[in-house]
């Protein structure tokens, strides 16, 4: 049976083949990761998303992801037995989605979660963010790495696996461009149980994913083809001068 670090190399593998196979998918890294669990906070514009997060580590991340992605044929199952968190929709879910990425931390696994809950709107436009992510970073004290996609027009199709009255459509990658900015590290202070700052920080990391999804959406729109190439020169010329 494979082991947890086998199934995230194969889920690694898999989709940087089928990203480059189907789509001109950019990613560009503005630093390199501290060495030490950090919490990727990413927008949300596809079902896609959370199965591209683990192409930024080299070791196992659990992500919280919604629970229509779990029905995704194949890869639904491959997420289930990685270890990554089921987002439920019930109300009173949130707190033991916190405590399971509080041991994932503890564990020295990174995390991955969308403070949106549910998808971005087909525009790109960002929801309102719930306070996840936040309560994560300030009791765990680990840094929050945001992360902003942008994805060209009609790159995605929407299929909906159950047809259940307000049961939402995944919206998958198929074609076009897909865009992504990993930023620099943010350390966030307070106390988690303080509504008013966990607020504050909720805001503070909304606004860096915010930042990063715009670089990309200027990068897509200067740089239409596939630079990746380009980007990972420059990025190992500054690491080697910073």
């Amino acid at each position: 049976m494979a082991t947890q670090y086998q199934l995230f190399q194969h889920h690694k593998r898999f989709v940087n083949h089928y990203m480059r196979l189907l789509t001109k998918f950019n990613k560009v890294e503005e630093s390199i990761l501290p060495n030490q669990p950090v919490i990727f906070a990413s927008n949300h514009p596809t079902t896609t998303d959370p199965f591209l997060l683990p192409l930024l580590v080299n070791d196992p991340i659990h992500i919280l992801v919604i629970e229509t992605a779990f029905e995704v044929p194949v890869l639904g199952k491959l997420i289930a037995k990685a270890g990554h968190h089921r987002v439920s929709r019930e109300r009173g879910s949130g707190g033991k989605l916190v405590e399971q990425a509080l041991q994932s931390l503890r564990a020295g696994n990174h995390v991955g979660i969308f403070p949106e809950g549910m998808l971005s709107a087909p525009d790109g436009t960002m929801g309102h963010a719930h306070s996840g992510a936040a309560r994560i970073a300030l009791e765990s004290g680990a840094p929050v790495i945001p992360v902003g996609i942008h994805v060209s027009p009609n790159a995605s199709i929407e299929i909906k696996l159950k047809d259940q009255p307000g049961e939402p459509p995944i919206r998958w990658i198929v074609r076009g461009s897909y865009y992504m900015t990993v930023g620099r590290p943010i350390h966030l202070e307070g106390d988690p149980n303080d509504i008013t700052q966990v607020q504050a920080a909720t805001q503070v990391i909304m606004n860096a994913i915010q930042i990063q999804a715009q670089k990309s959406r200027r990068r897509m729109q200067l740089y239409p083809t596939n630079w990746n190439m380009v980007f990972r020169m420059i990025q190992r010329v500054q690491a080697i001068f910073s």
